[in-house]
């Protein structure tokens, strides 16, 4: 037995000491996938009439956890199973003797902890890489907490690959700043005259942000940072991503909400197989947790919201230690002298932050992380550039 598996072993057993119920709070790297695998063994052979309820956030992911069973030579288990996406919970009304919530924070909501009143679960297990204390008190009366791994656990162990934060600024263009100067404008004026918060403007102000063209124009010379590497580019609206997709090329595929489920998962296989030439996937929210994406050295996220879980949850993409001696790097790309910045410091508050002052001083930071690793040299026009390294990883090299 491993040191993962002794460790996830651990947890489960914690997790049957409290009447079989409760929340495994495990960072990436620690495989929370194995720990639904082992417990839903556990209910087939203990209730082998029952049936297993497994619910996970999206259909990309409940494919991956079919994956991960044939990984784990269980697949005979899925037939006792019904996976199901969290959309799907409240018409679920049926018994079970297990019930695994995969990414439980998504059940915090009156609408899916109906769940409760309408089915009857013998065991319960919750697995979450990131649960705020909000959450977690909502959960108590169905789940506790009963086993937590974080990340400095998980680096200590050497479960994941070093990394580097990387903040990068742009700048809005002319038209661009004029339109963000009025929506602060009228924001403020709000407030001010009524003291009440102009929603509308915040939308749109918040958007324009998301959405800053300069951050489209630069994100192919990004990528080109990182020549042969598998990589992931984050956005937070559906056409954005596709254009992104675009400015990058052929070698980019775009997978978001609008696509059908089929079609997902053929894009996914199509980054995931490594026979075919694409090697970047351009995503909004729906690959920020609970999917396993090999190879993934390097990010690039565009527009992210300003909480910590989401800034944890992103990185955790790219921590899987699947490669000898993998380094990522993920790039945070804001516009600068504009409320994203301060979105930025708040998600990245527990984060010790460096700063460079030119874009060739960002490639040597990269080489330097990654151990003097030569990257391609792209004159990219930009000013400065900040550099964050996690208190969770970046050994020195």
């Amino acid at each position: 037995m491993n040191r993962r598996e002794e460790l996830i072993r651990k947890g489960l057993n914690k997790w049957a000491k409290n009447d079989f119920k409760g929340i495994l709070n495990y960072a990436t790297g620690v495989g929370k996938t194995y720990a639904m695998v082992l417990a839903t063994e556990h209910a087939v052979k203990t209730c082998p009439k029952e049936r297993v309820l497994i619910v996970a956030p999206t259909n990309v992911i409940l494919e991956g956890i079919k994956e991960n069973f044939k990984k784990f030579k269980k697949t005979k288990y899925l037939k006792h199973c019904d996976l199901v996406c969290y959309a799907s919970l409240p018409n679920i009304k049926s018994d079970y003797s297990l019930v695994v919530f995969d990414e439980v924070h998504h059940l915090v909501t009156e609408k899916k902890l109906i769940c409760f009143k309408n089915c009857v679960f013998k065991y319960v297990l919750g697995l979450t890489a990131s649960l705020t204390e909000e959450q977690e008190l909502d959960l108590h009366f169905y789940c506790r907490i009963v086993d937590v791994l974080t990340l400095e656990d998980v680096e200590d162990e050497g479960f994941i690959a070093d990394f580097t934060i990387i903040n990068f600024p742009v700048d809005f263009n002319r038209s661009e700043k004029d339109l963000y100067d009025e929506y602060t404008k009228k924001i403020e004026w709000t407030y001010q005259t009524y003291g009440s918060q102009a929603w509308k403007a915040i939308g749109s102000r918040s958007n324009l942000v998301y959405n800053a063209r300069n951050k489209l124009k630069i994100v192919k010379s990004l990528v080109e940072l990182f020549p042969e590497e598998y990589g992931i580019v984050f956005s937070l609206q559906n056409d954005y991503a596709q254009q992104v997709a675009d400015a990058i090329g052929t070698n980019c595929t775009c997978i978001t909400s609008k696509d059908k489920a089929k079609s997902q998962v053929a894009k996914l296989q199509s980054f995931v197989d490594g026979r075919r030439k694409v090697n970047i996937i351009s995503a909004v929210k729906m690959f920020d947790e609970g999917v396993t994406l090999p190879r993934l050295s390097f990010g690039v996220a565009l527009a992210r919201y300003s909480k910590e879980r989401q800034s944890i949850q992103t990185i955790g993409r790219l921590l899987r230690a699947d490669i000898k001696d993998k380094h990522s790097i993920l790039i945070r790309v804001y516009v600068r002298g504009t409320v994203e910045e301060k979105w930025v410091r708040e998600s990245q508050k527990n984060f010790n932050v460096k700063y460079v002052n030119s874009y060739d001083e960002l490639k040597d930071t990269i080489e330097e992380a990654r151990g003097g690793i030569k990257r391609v040299r792209t004159e990219v026009k930009t000013d400065t550039v900040g550099v964050s390294n996690s208190k969770y990883g970046n050994r020195p090299g």
